[in-house]
């Protein structure tokens, strides 16, 4: 099993996609934030070289934050519900 580098996801192999440009190749992230990735890259194509690296880094950062806040307000639900 691997896990998704920007939701924490675990996946297989098979659901294993290419990070790039917002990780490098040998990281992982699922078919739900390939989404992202895919986006990431047809915007990021016309950045020049110093901007591409400051501009991906922050949305990787900005993906990261917003599945870390989305997963814990989830577990806090939960923990609401079993009380």
């Amino acid at each position: 099993m691997f896990k998704c580098n920007i939701c924490s996801k675990e996946i297989n192999e098979r659901e294993r996609c290419n990070p790039e440009p917002l990780l490098p190749f040998e990281k992982s992230v699922c078919h739900d934030c390939d989404t992202y990735v895919t986006a990431s890259r047809m915007h990021l194509v016309n950045f020049n070289t110093e901007s591409f690296g400051i501009v991906a880094s922050t949305v990787l950062e900005i993906l990261q934050l917003s599945h870390a806040l989305r997963n814990g307000r989830a577990e806090l639900f939960k923990k609401m519900e079993e009380e």
